[in-house]
């Protein structure tokens, strides 16, 4: 999904945070994209945390760079959703 689409289903402050009460609450606004591909299949990994919840990873290449375009500087993102069905998306 773009920035655009995503800012349909979804308010997004002037620093790309969702504002909107859901699962994406108080993340970026292409959390929403990554967790799709996650959900497809497309991350590059997975990793596990402690209590066993799959976490998604991420390669930071140019294509994701040219689509949001505030991952500059970062090489890995990693994605995941706690048991209250919340998402969680890290860069670095």
């Amino acid at each position: 999904m773009t920035k655009q689409e995503i800012s349909e289903q979804y308010q997004i402050d002037e620093n790309g945070v969702i504002t909107s009460p859901g699962k994406f609450e108080r993340e970026m606004y292409y959390a929403v994209s990554f967790w799709g591909d996650a959900l497809d299949g497309f991350s590059n990994s997975e990793e596990y945390l402690e209590d066993g919840t799959v976490v998604a990873v991420f390669e930071i290449n140019k294509p994701e760079i040219e689509e949001f375009p505030e991952l500059i500087g970062n090489t890995i993102l990693k994605i995941w959703e706690d048991d209250n069905g919340f998402v969680f998306c890290v860069v670095d």
